[in-house]
């Protein structure tokens, strides 16, 4: 495998982490939004949206754009002299 490989797997690993954080913060913020119900509609939704949508959008965002990010990751030298080697 190659560092370019290496770089986008890791992204890829670090997305999927992201969007199981995303999950997992949607669980608990939903539990403690039944044990509060006189909060109002617009701090409930800035407690249970933006913490959910931040991690679940970043974790995609990091899957479908792992290559080109690893390209940035990468030197491109190093990735042509691995090549030679």
């Amino acid at each position: 495998m190659s560092k370019h490989e290496i770089a986008s797997l890791a992204c890829k690993i670090l997305g999927v982490y992201m969007i199981i954080q995303g999950i997992n913060v949607l669980a608990n913020v939903v539990t403690t939004t039944f044990m509060m119900p006189n909060q109002s509609v617009s701090t409930m939704l800035v407690n249970v949206i933006f913490p959910f949508i931040f991690l679940i959008i970043f974790g995609i965002i990091l899957w479908f754009l792992s290559v080109k990010l690893s390209a940035f990751m990468v030197n491109r030298e190093t990735h042509s002299e691995e090549n030679q080697v």
